[in-house]
């Protein structure tokens, strides 16, 4: 196996040349660097140029996380396809990308069913991680939505202070959201 290096420097350099097939020939000959990021860099180039099913092409072929393929085809419009992605990357256990669901639902005016992801998140006791991330989503949707109710009853469910502050700090990011808002 040969070794061809690559660097971003080189990469954006012929991408802004107006050059991106030999930056994506570059980093398709590119071994003995880190695959995920090789992939993902790829991926990209390929997008940012107009060929974006041969970037979901790339992705899907290395076999790697779908967060990633989820978040290429919701920055490039494909919202529905998006939605799909992350489906299956929480079902093949990448659970930290519900939020990124939720608010991709939400997005989509799709309300009760991007509140129900963020509760889904908040609920997995194997990721906690999310579940941080998730109570501002929920108290933002809630408050966005005007379910004062529902925002009432998720204070007197949460158990810990600190899951408390997370809800309300959702919460002032929901009014403030709403204070930009034209009327």
């Amino acid at each position: 196996m040969q070794y061809v290096a690559f660097d971003d420097e080189r990469v954006d350099r012929l991408v802004a040349q107006g050059r991106p097939d030999e930056a994506v020939a570059l980093l398709r000959a590119a071994r003995g660097v880190d695959e995920h990021y090789r992939t993902m860099r790829l991926a990209d180039v390929l997008a940012e140029h107009g060929r974006l099913d041969e970037a979901v092409a790339v992705h899907r072929a290395a076999g790697g996380p779908l967060a990633p393929l989820g978040r290429l085809l919701a920055r490039h419009g494909r919202v529905d396809e998006a939605i799909e992605v992350y489906r299956e990357a929480v079902a093949a256990g990448e659970r930290h990308v519900r939020r990124h669901l939720g608010r991709l639902l939400y997005e989509q005016r799709r309300i009760d069913e991007a509140i129900r992801v963020v509760r889904e998140a908040i609920d997995d006791p194997a990721d906690p991680g999310d579940r941080t991330n998730a109570y501002r989503t929920l108290g933002q949707l809630l408050v966005v939505e005007g379910r004062d109710a529902e925002l009432d009853a998720e204070r007197e469910r949460i158990a810990t202070v600190e899951d408390t502050f997370l809800l309300a700090e959702g919460a002032a990011r929901g009014h403030r959201h709403l204070a930009r808002r034209p009327t």
